[in-house]
């Protein structure tokens, strides 16, 4: 992590991230259409970023929220570590939610599953990778260059220590960004009657030239 982060530092992330995934296809998909979708966002990217933290690196622009990366070494997280965080997300979920509106999203979870899978890197990668999970940027300040001054220092650090990235983008147009930045497509995930697709993508060190 590349500073002490503190509750008002932690909100104001929290706050970039909610405005940036608002629209994302999944999760527009699985939430539906809330009245409280805004305070949805924001209490559930305050829980898994404040979970996240614990056990992963919190990359910011000129450190300040108003570019976020967040990932993990994959040795770091166990499985007991997501399987707990995905409980709190549930209960939060619930909390904030209608029955009825928790009823749609919990059939929408199920609905979209397939291509919901974190699995997929380890049908590519033999060995450590690092996994970016979430990347945001204040949409005020999006088309000035800060998504690649936020990210090369995060690209150069694995570069340097020769791991491969891996990300999933259920998002068109934010797939294709990545792909100027080195990261391949390896992996589609789809199902059919559903318009979102799971694109797996891994950016590989340059002197490591597997497939």
């Amino acid at each position: 992590m590349v500073q002490l982060i503190d509750d008002d530092m932690l909100g104001q992330m929290a706050k970039v991230i909610a405005d940036s995934f608002s629209e994302y296809p999944l999760i527009r998909a699985v939430i539906g259409e809330v009245h409280n979708l805004d305070e949805v966002m924001y209490q559930t990217s305050l829980l898994n970023l404040t979970e996240f933290i614990k056990h992963g690196d919190a990359h910011l622009l000129d450190g300040t929220p108003q570019g976020i990366v967040l990932g993990y070494h994959s040795k770091s997280v166990r499985p007991i570590t997501r399987t707990v965080q995905t409980i709190r997300l549930f209960l939060l979920l619930r909390r904030l939610l209608s029955k009825e509106d928790f009823r749609t999203m919990w059939d929408n979870l199920k609905l979209y599953d397939k291509v919901m899978d974190l699995k997929w890197p380890y049908r590519h990668i033999k060995g450590d990778f690092y996994y970016v999970k979430v990347v945001a940027i204040d949409p005020a300040i999006r088309g000035s260059g800060a998504f690649r001054k936020l990210m090369s220092p995060v690209l150069d650090e694995c570069d340097d220590r020769g791991l491969p990235i891996v990300l999933e983008s259920h998002d068109e147009r934010v797939a294709a960004i990545y792909s100027h930045y080195g990261f391949e497509t390896v992996e589609v995930i789809e199902q059919d009657g559903l318009k979102v697709r799971q694109h797996c993508m891994i950016r590989r060190p340059p002197q490591d030239s597997a497939v």
